[in-house]
């Protein structure tokens, strides 16, 4: 959908793209790369999402089946972005320091049915998104003055 943005590091030049037909959420991957830059340096990662629908997620009774029983799906959930899965590996790694994973959010909103049409640009749906976006803030807002506080404190702004 977007065009490819070069992004220098080292001596080579690695091409970005939408990865949305590869790597749902490409929270692993970033994790990685920021590793090869910055070995040995705590990392602190914030994943935003454009909101899924429900009707997605996997029945309570499989939610661990992938991490569990098939570790070969890790793969998958990897790629496909299955968000709790995505999530319960990620704070699996928080949890060994693997990568230097120190602190980890995800942000995610679930969407309406009614939402989740990329195309539907109607002040209706727009109207809709925000309210749903707002309650998801309201909801969240001790994790996002987390973020908020960790970012500041480790740039010298806040104590």
């Amino acid at each position: 959908m977007f065009p490819a943005f070069p992004w220098p590091v080292l001596e080579t030049t690695h091409y970005l793209t939408d990865p949305a037909f590869t790597q749902d959420d490409p929270v692993s991957v970033a994790l990685i790369y920021t590793d090869l830059l910055y070995p040995h340096t705590p990392k602190l990662i914030v994943s935003l999402g454009t909101g899924f629908l429900a009707s997605r997620q996997q029945p309570a009774s499989r939610q661990y089946q992938g991490l569990l029983h098939a570790p070969h799906d890790w793969l998958k959930m990897l790629f496909l972005g299955n968000d709790h899965k995505l999530n319960t590996f990620m704070d699996e790694m928080k949890r060994l320091n693997a990568f230097g994973l120190k602190f980890y959010y995800r942000f995610n909103p679930e969407l309406a049915p009614s939402e989740s049409d990329l195309f539907d640009v109607s002040p209706n749906n727009i109207r809709n998104l925000q309210a749903t976006a707002n309650e998801y803030v309201k909801e969240h807002s001790q994790e996002i003055d987390q973020v908020v506080h960790l970012l500041l404190t480790a740039h010298g702004v806040a104590k």
